[in-house]
């Protein structure tokens, strides 16, 4: 007898251990589907997938904010930003509904990405869950300002390794030391720019330019805007020296009227507004003096435009005498030279102190 009631206990036992284990695990599936069927729990996978794997959800989940931006550049600046900072997030309810949850996720101060969700089908027990519908970037502090950009005319500008795209062309223009020329009929389209505005990139993007031949340009950025070097070979520069330091005595007697205009005039191109202005100015650059040299006369940073076309820096001293005392006037200039007729002549120049016309 106590054999059969111990032999039915056990029995009982074990279906009452199966039911509570049935229990359980149906419990736990209920538990799992209810976690599932909460979009904050969504949210907070994606934040943890973002800080944890930022490259891959990066790709799977963003789109770039440039078309000059790639996945890569754009995964790298996210993680630069959040490997520094918290993740906070919070649902917006005024744009939620029930059918496409938003939340809006803050890496420190730099940094807003909203996210929307979508109902991604069941989870049992009649309850759905959600998937990403969509990311993106509302707001972010490290965005670089737009970028503007020259390049010389022909050559082909590449952002990230993505070449330059219309809607980015703002139109060509002659160099600003050319301008003045360009507009007297001096210089011709040969020597033109392309301008180009790169806006809305999240890093500063690599540039590449490349002209007709192939050939990697040099490029220098001055408070933002990005030009061509325009940098002369070796053998160009030789080839000019001689004919720029020839021009520095005779303006720079006439500068100290020790020189007449007639003096000066056969290194200026006719027909300039250059010219012109210098031969009809009656200033007086230096008082009376007994005696003039001019010393530290150098050319340097030649910029070849064309082959008819080219800038340089022109520096020199004069030490002035008067009175038995010895004066010094520095001067720093950039002369522009055209060629006509097989000769070089100065057609332009700049003051480098004032960036005026003289």
């Amino acid at each position: 007898m106590k054999t059969k009631f111990a032999k039915g206990l056990l029995i009982y036992c074990l279906i009452l251990a199966g039911c509570m284990i049935a229990l359980m695990i149906l419990l736990g599936a209920y538990l799992v589907s209810f976690q599932k069927s909460l979009s904050d729990d969504a949210i907070k996978r994606f934040v943890g997938d973002l800080k944890s794997n930022t490259e891959s959800t990066v790709e799977q989940y963003f789109n770039p904010t440039s078309p000059y931006e790639t996945k890569e550049s754009l995964a790298s600046s996210l993680k630069d930003i959040i490997e520094k900072d918290d993740i906070t997030y919070s649902k917006n309810l005024k744009e939620s509904s029930a059918e496409a949850p938003v939340y809006y996720a803050k890496v420190g101060e730099d940094l807003i990405i909203k996210t929307v969700f979508k109902n991604s089908g069941s989870v049992g027990f009649g309850m759905t869950g959600w998937e990403i519908s969509s990311v993106d970037i509302v707001e972010t502090a490290i965005q670089q300002d737009a970028l503007e950009i020259y390049v010389p005319h022909g050559a082909s500008l590449y952002i990230n390794g993505i070449e330059a795209k219309e809607e980015s062309l703002l139109g060509q223009f002659p160099p600003k030391d050319l301008e003045s020329l360009y507009n007297q009929g001096f210089v011709s389209d040969s020597c033109f720019e392309t301008k180009y505005e790169i806006a809305e990139l999240l890093a500063k993007p690599q540039i590449k330019v490349i002209d007709q031949a192939g050939n990697e340009l040099e490029t220098e950025e001055k408070e933002g805007i990005i030009c061509p070097k325009y940098e002369a070979p070796r053998e160009f520069c030789d080839s000019v020296r001689q004919r720029v330091l020839s021009v520095i005595e005779p303006y720079a007697l006439f500068q100290a009227n020790d020189l007449a205009f007639s003096g000066l005039s056969p290194y200026l191109l006719d027909g300039t507004e250059m010219k012109w202005r210098i031969g009809s100015s009656d200033v007086k650059w230096f008082a009376s003096h007994s005696s003039l040299n001019i010393t530290e006369a150098e050319m340097k940073d030649v910029k070849l435009y064309d082959e008819n076309t080219f800038s340089c820096n022109v520096t020199f001293t004069q030490v002035i005498t008067k009175s038995g005392i010895e004066e010094t006037n520095y001067s720093d200039y950039t002369w522009v030279f055209v060629a006509s007729g097989g000769e070089w002549y100065m057609a332009d120049m700049f003051t480098n102190s004032t960036d005026e016309n003289l």
